[in-house]
């Protein structure tokens, strides 16, 4: 947010070095990437992309999960082959959208849900969250492929 009040475009640079070592520890910070990609395109933040600066911050990413992307290539991605396992002993368990919500209450503690329910009402009722609507809505539509 400080990048869209601001306009530091060289914020961009500290996002790259956070999102590299998000991708060292959990490769779904691949979906949280697009998530940004597609909230710049539908927004009139993407001037961001005529910057350099998120260019350079894409490839600082990509430079510190490097050794990372070469580790799981030399051992044949054992990422995928243990997905394959888990889903080929039935431990993966296909949810519909509210057991995953369900799920996710117990997960995050059913104590914790007055918090996030009162911050999801912000989100979405909220007249001051607009500008925060349109920065991240798009982003957060790719979260239902998550569904699945």
């Amino acid at each position: 947010m400080r990048m869209v009040n601001t306009g530091n475009q060289k914020l961009w640079i500290w996002f790259g070095i956070l999102a590299g070592f998000g991708l060292q520890n959990k490769y779904s910070m691949l979906i949280f990437g697009a998530g940004i990609v597609v909230g710049l395109f539908l927004t009139p933040q993407r001037r961001s992309l005529a910057s350099p600066w998120i260019w350079i911050a894409g490839v600082i990413a990509f430079l510190i999960f490097l050794p990372n992307l070469r580790w799981n290539v030399q051992h044949h991605f054992p990422f995928l082959e243990l997905q394959a396992n888990i889903r080929a002993s039935g431990r993966d368990v296909p949810l519909g959208p509210l057991q995953f919500f369900a799920q996710e209450i117990l997960t995050m503690h059913p104590l914790t849900l007055p918090v996030w329910i009162a911050g999801l009402w912000f989100f979405f009722f909220s007249p001051e969250a607009i500008h925060f609507a349109r920065w991240v809505g798009p982003g957060c539509s790719l979260q239902p492929s998550s569904l699945r």
